[in-house]
């Protein structure tokens, strides 16, 4: 988790006030706006809800006593623990159907009738079409012996007036 805060090391802020040219009079450094953006920047590691706070190692210049180290490490490791089981939760749930509706056998039976139907009707389309090409290549022969015989007429009638 990052903190929303910029984080600025404490060891900075003494270092900057120890060295600047205005620490030697008596005049103030800064005024009392710039006073408080600089503590604007600064984040305490104790406020706000602990889900929500910085790990020590996220602030650069805070040591935290080992009890505090050692809890968020515990926390760090366990949020990393428990999104992890929930990843893979997650996915056996999904493999398993647990997702899936109650019905969802039903749902996938209409959907299987559907598809069956859909295809036999392409199937009728398909037969219906054959059919009737079939039906207009018989009448085509059928042009064709008839136009045949018609011109072996014409021949014969041809030849006989020859």
């Amino acid at each position: 988790l990052l903190w929303p805060l910029h984080v600025v090391p404490l060891s900075c802020h003494m270092a900057a006030a120890e060295e600047s040219p205005l620490a030697d009079r008596n005049e103030p450094a800064v005024d009392a706006a710039a006073a408080e953006e600089e503590d604007d920047d600064l984040v305490d590691p104790d406020e706000g809800p602990f889900w929500k706070r910085p790990y020590y190692w996220q602030l650069v210049g805070y040591n935290p006593p080992i009890h505090r180290k050692a809890s968020h490490i515990a926390w760090w490791l366990g949020s990393k623990v428990f999104y992890g089981m929930e990843f893979i939760g997650a996915i056996v749930a999904d493999l398993a159907g647990m997702n899936q509706s109650k019905y969802q056998y039903v749902i996938d039976a209409m959907k299987e009738d559907e598809r069956r139907e859909q295809r036999r009707k392409r199937i009728e389309k398909e037969r219906a079409m054959l059919a009737e090409q079939e039906r207009v290549k018989r009448e085509q022969a059928q042009m064709d012996k008839l136009e045949g015989e018609d011109e072996e007429e014409k021949q014969g009638l041809i030849n006989e007036t020859s």
